[in-house]
């Protein structure tokens, strides 16, 4: 029963902590006409910060999986979610599209590396026989959050500004980071 209940606080925390990405990269999508107003920068300049991102998300999954194998796991991912925080903070305090650029690219690192870190913290402990499911249950939660996202980063647009979804990032990594 108590290696059940491990097993299911590894899924849910795999979950969270898989999402952190995935939502930092979504939250943005309703700010980034703000944000091409406010940085007068034309709207394609603007789309560098999900283009990069997506870039970013990926090299993170890439290059970081094989540190958490010398290093450990939480190690590694505590310092992924630490990065996807400073980032976040960076992003709103960020003076121009450059700046802003930089700390969004480091977010989706962050993010990145975090989800990698997790899937093969799933793998350690359920082992390749059993690991499927507990992916996918993983999986689905990285899903849940894209579409959840720009939701949320509409309304902190509409209450706020632009910068009030890095605060929102910011916040919610703080929250995993505290978790994790």
């Amino acid at each position: 029963m108590q290696k059940r209940d491990a097993s299911r606080r590894l899924i849910a925390g795999s979950a969270i902590i898989g999402s952190i990405g995935t939502f930092g990269l979504h939250v943005l999508l309703p700010a980034l006409p703000a944000i091409a107003e406010a940085m007068r920068v034309p709207a394609a300049a603007a789309q560098l910060l999900i283009s990069l991102s997506i870039l970013a998300i990926a090299l993170g999954n890439l290059a970081i999986a094989p540190l958490s194998d010398r290093f450990g796991r939480r190690p590694v991912v505590l310092a992924s979610l630490g990065l996807f925080v400073v980032a976040s903070l960076a992003g709103i305090v960020a003076p121009s599209l450059e700046w802003l650029v930089v700390a969004r690219v480091l977010q989706a690192f962050g993010g990145g590396a975090a989800m990698s870190v997790m899937r093969a913290t799933i793998l350690d402990h359920f082992g390749p026989a059993r690991a499927a499911s507990a992916l996918a249950a993983t999986a689905t939660a990285i899903l849940v959050a894209p579409m959840l996202a720009p939701t949320l980063g509409g309304l902190a647009i509409e209450w706020l500004d632009w910068r009030a979804v890095f605060a929102l990032s910011g916040l919610l990594g703080a929250f995993v980071l505290w978790f994790a």
